[in-house]
């Protein structure tokens, strides 16, 4: 089996998380810091704030300051902040898995046996990287239609008139949060590429996993006692291991195999058979003791002789010379 990711997908992985993570991080702390600002009711006097803060202001006022404020601005027709707070909740939580799936993704990519792991990795990656669009898509909509209500309401206005000047900065503040909420149009079209890329290389590397595993990890639980089943693959193996055309006038010797098989398929379908196992000792057959019949005796009876003595084998006496013995 591969436990190593193949180049191809670890750089897919690692460029598609690092965006992910990039991304991702960065909607984390922008929702934080809207939720603490959300109740602040100081801030949103437009007299106290000058011209050029008047579009933040406005866009403070209109989707983010929470309602119960003093300076909050509620316009009819587009939506409010209560809903854009709710929105920016499951946006925060979305974003959180996004960030947790993508370091996994990343760090599983580059392990040396991550090869066990980066199909499931890549498919919860592939699936919250799902859930991150379509809650950004949702945010979007929500401000396209803010854009869209504002745009007719100032077609009906003449030029001139003040109330448009506010309209204008509430349309332009929807089309600001639309390009965040959507995160600048262009990530989720190259992230889209890149989850392309990573299901390819994830297929591509699944049957190669399959190709190079073993026979016998394919083969289901064997049954001994499934007779059926050993018919069919005896069968197909006799089929599959024919001799050369030049040895078929030679006399083929009865394998023990094939005549166990037929012993088997001749045996009653009643009798429970086991299978030969060469663990067992062979059980030799008895000697009955219903025959009686004396052997004859062909021996002669010859005449005893004379006793004869054991044989002894003991070596014979050496005789020592004494050392105090004088020489002559």
């Amino acid at each position: 089996m591969n436990k190593k990711v193949s180049p191809e997908l670890a750089l897919a992985a690692l460029l598609s998380g690092s965006l992910t993570l990039l991304v991702s991080a960065t909607a984390v702390i922008v929702v934080i810091i809207l939720w603490v600002y959300r109740f602040n009711c100081d801030t949103g006097m437009v007299v106290a704030s000058s011209g050029a803060e008047y579009f933040m202001i406005t866009l403070f006022r209109v989707y983010i300051q929470d309602k119960s404020c003093e300076y909050s601005l509620t316009v009819e027709g587009i939506t409010r902040s209560q809903s854009v707070f709710i929105l920016a909740l499951i946006t925060l939580s979305v974003s959180v898995l996004s960030v947790i799936s993508a370091i996994i993704l990343m760090t599983v990519s580059q392990m040396q046996d991550g090869g066990r792991y980066i199909s499931v990795t890549t498919y919860v990656y592939v699936t919250v990287s799902i859930a991150v669009l379509v809650v950004d898509l949702t945010f979007g909509i929500h401000f396209g239609m803010d854009i869209s209500t504002l745009t007719s309401r100032l077609n009906e206005n003449s030029a001139g008139v003040m109330s448009n000047y506010e309209l204008d900065m509430i349309r332009l503040s929807a089309l600001l949060l639309m390009s965040l909420t959507l995160k600048g149009y262009m990530f989720h079209l190259v992230n889209i590429v890149l989850l392309g890329c990573l299901l390819v290389f994830v297929f591509s590397h699944q049957s190669d996993v399959q190709r190079n595993e073993h026979p016998i990890h394919k083969l289901g639980a064997l049954n001994a006692y499934d007779h059926t089943r050993i018919l069919q693959q005896s069968g197909s193996r006799a089929s599959s291991w024919q001799r050369p055309d030049m040895f078929l006038d030679v006399p083929r010797k009865l394998e023990r195999s094939e005549s166990w098989l037929r012993n088997q398929q001749n045996q009653p379908h009643g009798l429970g058979v086991r299978p030969f196992s060469y663990l067992e000792e062979p059980k030799r057959p008895q000697i009955s003791s219903k025959t009686s019949t004396p052997e004859p005796n062909w021996r002669p009876n010859w005449p005893q002789g004379p006793p004869v003595p054991a044989p002894d084998y003991s070596p014979p006496v050496r005789r020592l010379k004494s050392a105090l013995k004088t020489a002559y």
